[in-house]
């Protein structure tokens, strides 16, 4: 049976239900999963078949504890297989789904010099009910700016859910080659 991690740097709980989305498939197809917040887990220290990490954005970033922790599993991530998925609201206007197109992924890949073997890049959500005053009204200006949607009283799921899907028998048929190659 094939061991996986995975691990979610999440603002406002996205990232998440995204990474216990991917989990529910991957355990249909027999896999071992163990998920964990990476503000929670500080090295690697299992032997895992792959390794899989979601992160948010916020304002333009990624969590600093998401940078520390590949800063320190780096040699780790790099010895087996593993992917990388993005969260961000941005993510819900066509093309701007791309990896290779994404700005937030090509400025992770040279912040951390990590190269994932998988990336996807997923629309979240907004969640104006659960924001602070100053989240909610700030959020609302950047989605006013891009054309997203301002109703402060509600909340807008993008997340295309076949999309994680379609990303998420990527990495079954990574772990199904890998076991035929294993063989």
């Amino acid at each position: 049976m094939k061991n996986i991690l995975i691990l979610f740097s999440t603002t406002d709980g996205q990232t998440l239900k995204i990474s216990n989305y991917i989990k529910d498939i991957l355990l249909g197809y027999g896999f071992k999963i163990s998920v964990f917040s990476v503000d929670n887990y500080s090295k690697i220290d299992v032997k895992y078949d792959f390794i899989l990490i979601g992160a948010s954005i916020r304002y333009g970033n990624y969590n600093q504890s998401l940078y520390k922790f590949i800063e320190n599993n780096l040699q780790e991530l790099e010895s087996i297989n593993n992917g990388f998925f993005s969260v961000s609201a941005t993510a819900r206007k066509k093309g701007r789904d791309i990896p290779e197109l994404d700005n937030y992924f090509k400025k992770f890949k040279e912040k951390t010099n990590w190269k994932p073997n998988i990336v996807g890049v997923f629309s979240g959500a907004i969640n104006y009910p659960n924001y602070n005053i100053i989240d909610r009204y700030m959020i609302k200006f950047i989605m006013y700016l891009t054309n997203g949607p301002t109703n402060l009283s509600k909340t807008f799921e993008f997340t295309d859910w076949n999309k994680v899907s379609l990303f998420t028998i990527k990495i079954v048929d990574i772990l199904n080659y890998q076991n035929n190659f294993d063989s």
